[in-house]
């Protein structure tokens, strides 16, 4: 059986992370499994990057016209959109490869265009790492858009939703394909949708490497706590940075608390408290490293799917507080792992990671967020369920 991933990047960013982890996983069990990439970062000689230097110099100019053409769309909405309007000729090198399945994972950026993924000749599975696939041109849709499910009508004279969702519907409608949602709650919204409704969805989480991301022992009853924060870019406003900053104004004036930030990733944030930074992380043992530091892990997302970087420190029992949001609920589970707070209410989450911090409560969470990530996130046995999926899918 021949698999192939598909995704922008292999090692840069939390779908590419989730992808070349299944795709080594696969390869460790005997399985032959290959990645194509638009751009390759790692020295991987199993991932292939499919544009030459020239040809990734025509995609970054689509790139940029693609997001002149979704500005009217941007400017009114935050999330990131994309067209995917704009054939890339990759298809061809796909089925060239002769795959038994092609996994489907992150294929923006101009990678490969909707009327394109009509024209894979393998069988599809689609590994969802946000709503993209089954929404129009937005990545993340807001609270009470319900557009995914009913269709996209005509709501501006550039609707660039519309037009991509169109798309879709039109190179899509004969396109039969299974879908992986990596958390329960995109799984439903998929299964909501106009178009993935009635697919063959199962949720399969997102798998890391136990042994890499490890407890170590810290010291626990220091005065001066650490709290760590990451994303790939800090000031995302998605990751609710706004509402992270009151919430550790209010952790240092109501409760008193003395901490340190440890900031993880691009970019500067919450100058006002004492804080260093590690910057951007490439090799995982020097991220477990990182969430090995602190005492807890804040993810503040107001949209995410199932968050890397949750699972990560949960397996290096670092407990955690987020909003319940998304599919974070999948990871964090209320008091027993850490602290789940309101969606986007900055002091129940100041008092969750409080809750955390206390001495009593943070031993036995720490314990059972390792207990968690390994009976949920064990990279062993996600490959096994994807093997079976994939096994299910050429025998039919």
């Amino acid at each position: 059986m021949r698999i192939l991933h598909i995704n922008y990047y292999d090692i840069q960013g939390g779908a590419a992370k989730a992808a070349y982890r299944l795709h080594r996983g696969l390869l460790e069990t005997g399985q032959d499994s290959g990645m194509f990439v638009a751009e390759k970062k790692s020295n991987d000689n199993s991932v292939q990057q499919l544009f030459s230097k020239s040809r990734l110099q025509s995609l970054h100019i689509t790139q940029r016209l693609e997001v002149m053409l979704a500005y009217w769309a941007r400017k009114h909405h935050n999330f990131h959109h994309s067209l995917n309007c704009f054939n890339s000729g990759i298809v061809s090198q796909i089925n060239s490869f002769e795959p038994d399945i092609v996994n489907l994972h992150w294929i923006n950026g101009c990678m490969v265009s909707n009327k394109e993924i009509a024209q894979i000749n393998a069988p599809i599975i689609w590994t969802l790492h946000d709503n993209w696939a089954y929404s129009g041109a937005e990545h993340y849709h807001f609270s009470g858009d319900e557009r995914y499910r009913n269709g996209y009508g005509k709501s501006s004279f550039w609707d660039v939703n519309r037009l991509v969702w169109s798309q879709k519907i039109k190179y899509w409608k004969n396109l039969d394909f299974s879908v992986v949602a990596p958390s329960s709650w995109i799984g439903k919204e998929a299964a909501a949708s106009r178009i993935m409704s009635g697919k063959n969805i199962q949720v399969i989480h997102n798998g890391i490497d136990l042994n890499t991301f490890s407890p170590q022992t810290k010291e626990n009853n220091r005065q001066r706590k650490t709290i760590a924060f990451g994303a790939f870019d800090l000031s995302d406003w998605n990751k609710g940075g706004r509402e992270l900053l009151q919430a550790l104004r209010i952790l240092r004036d109501k409760h008193k608390r003395e901490f340190e930030l440890l900031l993880i990733g691009n970019g500067k944030f919450g100058a006002e408290f004492q804080n260093r930074s590690t910057g951007f992380i490439v090799a995982d043992k020097d991220l477990a490293k990182a969430y090995q530091q602190a005492d807890v892990f804040v993810l503040a997302s107001k949209y995410d799917n199932l968050p890397n970087m949750l699972v990560e420190a949960s397996a290096c029992g670092t407990p955690l507080a987020a909003f319940n949001t998304g599919g974070i609920p999948d990871i964090v589970e209320h008091r027993e792992n850490g602290y789940l707070a309101e969606a986007f209410n900055s002091e129940d989450l100041a008092d969750g990671i409080n809750y955390i911090l206390d001495d009593k409560n943070h031993s036995r969470l720490a314990s059972t967020a390792r207990k968690s990530a390994e009976k949920k996130f064990d990279i062993n046995n996600i490959v096994s369920k994807y093997i079976n999926l994939y096994k299910s899918i050429t025998s039919e």
